[in-house]
């Protein structure tokens, strides 16, 4: 955790749009698997433990053991007191990626994690008469939402 606290200083010291092209490089260089370990980590589960994660990430046939290893050696991740986190930098990086082929359009995201986006894209695919989604009601409140619409559209 220094390490972070010394390069945070250091960034501090770069305009924004400098330091996320420097933390993408970390992500450019991971395989596709890692890419969206990464990214369920960053939309879905920052903070959580790691074994939960694992356990989530291992019913895709993720090889999350492997990894989040190598999410870790890039310094994308840390693992604390059994739980992964990742500094605010690294986490907006991800988010801005994930949000990048289609900015205004939620829809068209790999994830979604925000309930607005959520309740927007419910609401878009129930006028189109999707038979799963017409059941669903988009005011609850609870943050399961957003793991069953992640499970659901996997």
């Amino acid at each position: 955790m220094a390490g972070w606290r010394s390069e945070v200083e250091r960034l501090k010291r770069i305009p924004e749009d400098e330091i996320m092209e420097k933390l993408k490089l970390s992500f450019n260089g991971l395989k596709e698997i890692e890419k969206e370990i990464f990214l369920d980590i960053v939309c879905f589960f920052k903070g959580k433990k790691k074994a939960y994660i694992s356990r989530v990430l291992d019913s895709f046939n993720f090889y999350p053991d492997i990894g989040i290893k190598v999410l870790i050696e890039k310094s994308l991740v840390t693992v604390s007191e059994g739980r992964i986190l990742m500094h605010p930098l690294i986490q907006e990086m991800g988010c801005n990626i994930v949000r990048q082929k289609a900015p205004e359009e939620p829809g068209k995201h790999s994830r979604l994690w925000v309930k607005e986006d959520i309740c927007h894209v419910l609401a878009r695919e129930k006028e189109s008469d999707h038979p799963f989604l017409s059941q669903l009601d988009c005011h609850l409140e609870e943050i399961s939402v957003v793991y069953f619409f992640f499970f659901a559209v996997r």
